[in-house]
């Protein structure tokens, strides 16, 4: 009886430690059980944070970038770049003043913007070689004829055309006479023509003389004498603006109207021709 007793008890004590084994078990299921939903839960909010963070650092990286760029673009240049920039707008401006001197000369050449004379001069013209007697013959001929003619006067291009060339082969060529030619212009057009016929090389004179004589009737009577004149000008080697130039020259014009009043009052000239 004993002995059956000692084991119950023995049972029973391993049953209330196997019991409270349980409880244990249990209990600390219980008081363990509610944390790890939590841990479980940051583990994934903390998975879900990480694509967040990548944007994160995705949009500062954009971002970084975006301020580098703009940076780069309103950044102040570097000492070496203003020095750059400096004799680059140096240049320019150096380059703007050589053009506005080009643009000065150039309207002086053409007349515009000053004085009349300018225009010859910058078209090389020697405004006292241009008005020295223009002759043909042997400096040391006997008789020196002097004709005074009108580039619009038909009787003195009846004596270029007609006459002229007898003289020359029987007088002039021969040494014994030297014939000087003086302008004389009755209108306008004539002295238009006696100045283009001036600006012309000395050597070429009496070849355009006689061209312009020969074609009067067509360049003094069309419906532009100017324009007629300028395309006979032309064979002489002169363009456009040379020959306007010409005859828009004032120097010229005052020191032909000059021998022009010196023939009135010391020969009594009043027509041409006249020798």
């Amino acid at each position: 009886m004993a002995n059956s007793s000692s084991k119950g008890m023995i049972i029973g004590l391993v049953a209330g430690v196997v019991i409270l084994g349980a409880a244990l078990v249990i209990i600390s299921k219980n008081a363990g059980g509610p944390s790890s939903p939590e841990v479980v839960s940051v583990s994934k909010s903390s998975s879900e944070v990480k694509p967040a963070s990548a944007k994160t650092e995705a949009k500062s990286e954009t971002a970084s970038g975006e301020s580098s760029t703009g940076s780069e673009l309103t950044s102040p240049s570097s000492p070496e770049e203003l020095t750059d920039i400096s004799k680059g707008e140096t240049q320019d401006l150096a380059a703007k003043k050589e053009d506005q001197k080009d643009d000065k000369e150039d309207a002086s050449s053409s007349g515009d913007g000053g004085s009349l004379l300018a225009g010859p001069a910058a078209l090389d013209v020697d405004i006292e070689k241009a008005m020295a007697d223009r002759s043909l013959g042997k400096d040391d001929a006997p008789v020196t004829m002097i004709e005074y003619a009108s580039m619009t006067c038909p009787h003195c291009a009846h004596f270029s055309n007609d006459l002229l060339p007898e003289v020359k082969r029987k007088l002039i060529d021969t040494g014994k006479v030297k014939l000087v030619f003086r302008d004389y212009p009755l209108d306008t057009f004539a002295m238009k023509a006696a100045l283009m016929a001036r600006c012309a090389d000395p050597e070429k004179y009496f070849d355009l003389v006689e061209v312009i004589f020969k074609n009067q009737e067509r360049w003094a009577k069309s419906q532009d004498p100017v324009k007629g004149l300028i395309q006979l000008g032309a064979l002489a080697g002169m363009s456009e603006d040379f020959i306007k130039a010409c005859m828009a020259n004032e120097e010229m014009q005052s020191g032909i109207l000059a021998r022009v009043q010196d023939a009135q009052k010391n020969y009594k000239l009043n027509s041409t021709p006249t020798f």
